[in-house]
C-alpha cells in the first residue's frame, strides 16, 4: 500500500504539475493584450473576421507585431484565442482584417464592430552610425613558464602575475577585421618585476557585420483605437500620446487611414556577431625595475644584453558580456640578470667580485588573460 500511494505521489508531480505549468503558461500568454472590458466584466472576448470572410471567434489578444516579409517590412497582428479550452495564435496582415467585434463595448452594451488600422510609420533620415573599432583593455595576466635551464639558474620556473594595458585608437585604419595596438604593463618574476612595451595585431577571424533594421513600435503593441461604424473614437486600449520620434525622422506617405495613437520607428543600424574571436600576434622590449643584478652593466659580457618577448594567441570578448575579454596564448621571452663572476679577472684593486656576468635566460611561456574592455 505504502509503495502505491508513493507511486500515485510520483505521477502527480512528475506528470500533473508539469501540465498544470504549462496550462498556466498558455493562459498568461494567452491574455498578453487582453481586450478592454466593459464595467463588470471579468474577461472579454472578441471575434477577428477577415475581408475573405474567415472568422476567428474567441479571441483573447490582439497585438501588433512588424516583420520583414518579401524583402519589406510589414505589419501584422498576432491574435490568440481559445479552442477546445487550449489556446492557439495565428499571425494576420494587418490589411487582411475587416474589423474586429467586441462584446459589451458597443452601444447600449452591445457588440462593437471596429476596424483595425496600422499604426503611423516613421523613418530615420540620418546614416548609421558605424560599430565602435576602437578598445582599450586593462587585463591581468598570468604566465606559466617551463623549467629553468639557464646556466645559474636565474629563471623563475612558477607562474609570474602581472597586468596589462592595450589601446587599439586607430579605429578601421587596416579594415574592418584588423586592429593595430600600443600597449605596455608590469609583471613580476620571483622578487623581480619588469615592464614590457609592446606593438599587437588583431586579426578578427570569425563574426559579420551586417546593415539591419531596428524597429521601435510606441507606446505599446497592446495599443488600438478603436472605432465604431460611424468612426467616432469609442474606446482605446491606452490613452492617445503625442509623436515620440525626434525631428531627425520624417513619416511615410501615405492616402490609407492609420492609426495616430501607435508609432512605428525605423532605423537603420549596423549589428556584429555575438561571438567574435581573434588572432593575435605581439612583442616588444622588455625594461627592468629597479632590483639586484638589473640591466647590463657592470658586466663582462654586457654587449649581450638583449631584452624583448616575442607571442601568438587567440582570444574573444565574452558573448554575454563583451566588456571582458579573455585570450591565451604563447610567450617567447628573453630576460637577463647580471650575478658576481668569481671567476672572472679581478681588477686593479684586486676585487674578484667587482666584475659581473650578463645570465641570459629564455624561456617559452603559456599566457592567460583576463580583463576590462571599452569600445568606442
Amino acid at each position: 500500500m505504502k509503495r502505491l500511494t508513493l507511486g500515485i505521489l510520483l505521477v502527480f508531480f512528475c506528470v500533473l504539475l508539469p501540465v498544470s505549468a504549462q496550462k498556466s503558461l498558455q493562459k498568461s500568454d494567452c491574455y498578453e493584450c487582453a481586450l478592454p472590458k466593459a464595467p463588470g466584466q471579468k474577461q472579454n472576448f472578441a471575434d477577428v473576421v477577415l475581408r475573405k470572410g474567415t472568422i476567428f471567434y474567441n479571441v483573447t489578444s490582439v497585438k501588433r507585431e512588424v516583420n520583414q516579409r518579401y524583402s519589406q517590412v510589414m505589419q501584422f497582428v498576432r491574435i490568440r484565442y481559445l479552442r477546445d479550452s487550449l489556446c492557439a495564435d495565428t499571425l494576420l496582415n494587418i490589411y487582411d482584417i475587416k474589423e474586429l467585434r467586441i462584446s459589451g463595448l458597443g452601444p447600449n452594451g452591445g457588440t462593437l464592430a471596429t476596424p483595425i488600422y496600422p499604426a503611423r510609420e516613421f523613418y530615420y533620415t540620418k546614416e548609421p552610425l558605424p560599430l565602435p573599432t576602437s578598445f582599450f583593455e586593462l587585463t591581468p595576466v598570468i604566465t606559466f613558464s617551463g623549467s629553468d635551464k639557464s646556466q645559474r639558474s636565474i629563471g623563475y620556473g612558477v607562474p609570474a602575475f602581472g597586468g596589462e594595458a592595450l589601446l587599439a585608437p586607430f579605429g578601421s585604419l587596416l579594415g574592418e577585421r584588423l586592429s593595430l595596438g600600443i600597449g605596455g604593463g608590469i609583471f613580476f618574476d620571483a622578487d623581480r618585476h619588469r615592464f614590457p612595451v609592446f606593438g599587437h595585431l588583431r586579426f578578427n577571424f570569425k563574426g559579420t557585420t551586417k546593415l539591419s533594421q531596428s524597429i521601435t513600435l510606441l507606446p505599446s503593441p497592446c495599443k488600438f483605437r478603436l472605432r465604431d461604424t460611424n468612426n467616432k473614437v469609442f474606446f482605446s486600449f491606452e490613452p492617445a500620446s503625442k509623436v515620440p520620434f525626434s525631428g531627425d525622422y520624417i513619416e511615410k506617405n501615405g492616402f490609407e487611414t492609420l492609426d495616430s495613437t501607435v508609432f512605428i520607428g525605423y532605423q537603420s543600424i549596423y549589428e556584429s556577431s555575438d561571438f567574435r574571436p581573434f588572432l593575435f600576434i605581439e612583442g616588444g622590449p622588455i625594461f627592468n625595475g629597479n632590483f639586484e643584478g638589473a640591466g647590463a652593466n657592470p658586466s663582462v659580457n654586457s654587449g649581450d644584453y638583449s631584452q624583448y618577448f616575442i607571442g601568438a594567441g587567440a582570444g574573444a570578448p565574452l558573448p554575454f558580456a563583451d566588456f571582458i575579454t579573455v585570450s591565451i596564448g604563447y610567450r617567447y621571452m628573453r630576460l637577463h640578470v647580471r650575478t658576481p663572476c668569481p671567476s672572472c679577472p679581478p681588477t686593479q684593486s684586486g676585487d674578484p667580485n667587482s666584475f659581473f656576468f650578463l645570465n641570459t635566460n629564455t624561456t617559452h611561456n603559456a599566457i592567460f588573460k583576463l580583463g576590462w574592455r571599452l569600445q568606442w
